[in-house]
C-alpha cells in the first residue's frame, strides 16, 4: 500500500473549527487508499502522548507524532533572517520540528507529502517527492479584508496569540493591525503564488478562489476540494415556532465568527427590537469573554457555548442567520445548515463562494435593515421556507456531497505518479 505523509497545523481533534473539519476530512479520505502517517503542531506537550493515541484511535492512522513550535528567541531568529517568508512562516518555524519531518520522512518513506497550508509547506519545499498543498482558501485575500476591520475584539495573532507574550499580542492588536495585516497579505501573496510552482498540486476550498489563483500565476495544478456533508436530510422542514428561533454557529475564539455575532447583536437585532418582531437568538460554538461582552444582557441572546452533535440544533431552529463580515473561502457552518435544510440568511462575503441562486436557495442580505427584513419576510412566508429547505438540499447534494468530493481528491492524488 502506498503511503502518504500528512503535515498539520493543529491537532484536528476535536474538531472546533473549519480547518480541523478540512483536516480530517483529508485524512479520512486519504485512509480509504493510503497509509497514512500524521505530523501535527502540538501547544500542549504534557498531553502529546494522549493526543496521539486518541489520534490513531479516531482517525485509523497508525503513525502520529507531534511538532513543537518555536521559542521566542527562535521566533526573533526567524523574523531576522527569513525576511522572504510571511509572518506566520516565521512564527511556525522551528529547526527541532524540521529536523523532525525529515527524520519522519526517511523513515516513513511516504510516496505522497500533504501539507497543510503554507506555514507547514515551508518545511518539505525542496523534498523530492510528490507533494500537496493543501491552502483552504487566499489568505492573501483574507488578511486584505481583515485590514478594513475595527472592532476592538479581534485577536489579529489567532492561533499564535497562546506562545506569544502578553505585551506582543496587545501591542499587535491594538496599534500595529492595519500595518501588520497589509504586510502579511503582500507576502502571503507572494508565497501563494510561488507555492503553485513548488508544489506539484494545491488546493483550496473554492472553485472562484481556484480560478483566481489560476488567473494569477497560469498555473494548470490548482483544485477545488470543497468542504463536504456527510449526510443530506431527509426530513420535511419542522413547523415554524413562536417567538422565532434564530441560530448561529461558530468557534466563537476566531476573529470572523467574533465580528459577526457582533455586527448581528449591535446592528441587526436593535432593527428587530424596534419593529417588535419576536425572536431568540442562540449562539452555539466555543467561546470567551469577548463573546460574552459582545452578547452582554440581552436576555433573548443566549450563548450555548461547544456543542457535541449539531442535528438537534439545526432540527430545533427556525432561520439560520449568518452574515459574514469579512472572510474568504468556503463557511462550512452555512453548508451544514442547508444540508438540515434550515433556511439560511448571510451576505455577500458569506455565500462568495457557494453556487446557488437568491431567493431559492438562501436569502442574500447585506446592510442592517435589509437583513432585519429578510427574517421577518421569510419567517412570515412558510411556503418560500419550505421550498428553500427542499432546494438547498438539493444544492448540498450536488455539490458537496462527500463521496463525490472524495473520489474527485483521491483521482487528483493518483495522477500525481502519472
Amino acid at each position: 500500500m502506498e503511503r502518504v505523509l500528512y503535515i498539520a497545523t493543529r491537532k484536528p481533534i476535536p474538531v472546533t473549527g473549519g480547518r480541523d473539519r478540512m483536516i480530517v476530512q483529508s485524512l479520512r479520505m486519504l485512509a480509504t487508499k493510503y497509509e497514512v502517517g500524521l505530523l501535527y503542531f502540538e501547544k500542549d506537550s504534557e498531553g502529546a502522548s494522549v493526543a496521539c493515541r486518541e489520534m490513531k484511535n479516531d482517525l485509523g492512522i497508525g503513525f502520529v507524532e507531534p511538532l513543537y513550535f518555536p521559542r521566542i528567541p527562535e521566533i526573533s531568529v526567524n523574523l531576522i533572517t527569513r525576511h522572504s517568508k510571511s509572518l506566520q512562516e516565521n512564527l511556525f518555524f522551528s529547526r527541532r520540528s524540521a529536523r523532525k519531518i525529515r527524520t519522519a520522512i526517511a523513515g516513513f518513506q511516504p510516496d505522497i507529502i500533504v501539507a497543510d497550508m503554507i506555514r507547514c509547506g515551508q518545511f518539505v519545499d525542496d523534498i523530492g517527492i510528490p507533494k500537496v498543498l493543501e491552502m483552504d482558501d487566499l489568505l492573501s485575500a483574507r488578511y486584505e479584508r481583515f485590514a478594513h476591520s475595527t472592532s476592538s475584539d479581534d485577536n489579529l495573532l489567532g492561533t499564535f496569540a497562546s506562545i506569544l507574550p502578553r505585551s506582543i499580542t496587545t501591542a499587535v492588536n491594538y496599534r500595529l493591525k492595519p500595518l501588520v495585516l497589509r504586510y502579511e497579505a503582500g507576502k502571503m501573496r507572494r508565497r501563494e503564488m510561488a507555492a503553485v510552482c513548488t508544489f506539484d498540486a494545491v488546493t483550496l476550498v473554492s472553485v472562484s478562489e481556484t480560478q483566481k489563483l489560476c488567473a494569477m500565476t497560469g498555473g494548470k495544478n490548482i483544485f477545488p476540494v470543497p468542504p463536504t456533508v456527510d449526510k443530506i436530510s431527509d426530513g420535511k422542514l419542522a413547523d415554524v415556532t413562536y417567538p422565532c428561533k434564530l441560530l448561529f454557529l461558530g468557534n466563537l475564539s476566531t476573529n470572523q465568527n467574533l465580528s459577526s455575532i457582533k455586527f448581528i447583536v449591535d446592528e441587526v437585532l436593535p432593527i428587530l427590537d424596534k419593529i417588535g418582531f419576536s425572536y431568540n437568538f442562540d449562539i452555539c460554538g466555543s467561546h470567551d469573554s469577548r463573546a460574552e461582552r459582545i452578547v452582554g444582557g440581552n436576555s433573548q441572546v443566549r450563548l450555548l457555548g461547544y456543542v457535541d452533535s449539531i442535528d438537534e440544533i439545526f432540527r430545533s431552529h427556525d432561520i439560520f442567520l449568518t452574515p459574514i463580515t469579512f472572510g474568504s473561502g468556503i463557511k462550512t457552518k452555512i453548508l451544514d445548515a442547508m444540508s438540515y435544510g434550515l433556511p439560511v440568511i448571510t451576505n455577500d462575503v458569506g455565500i462568495e463562494a457557494i453556487p446557488g441562486v437568491d431567493g431559492k436557495d438562501y436569502i442574500n442580505a447585506n446592510h442592517p435593515e435589509e437583513i432585519a427584513q429578510a427574517v421577518i419576510d421569510l419567517y412570515e412566508n412558510k411556503e418560500l421556507m419550505t421550498s428553500i429547505s427542499l432546494n438547498c438540499r438539493e444544492l448540498m447534494t450536488r455539490y458537496y456531497f462527500y463521496k463525490n468530493v472524495e473520489n474527485t481528491y483521491l483521482d487528483m492524488l493518483a495522477n500525481l505518479h502519472r
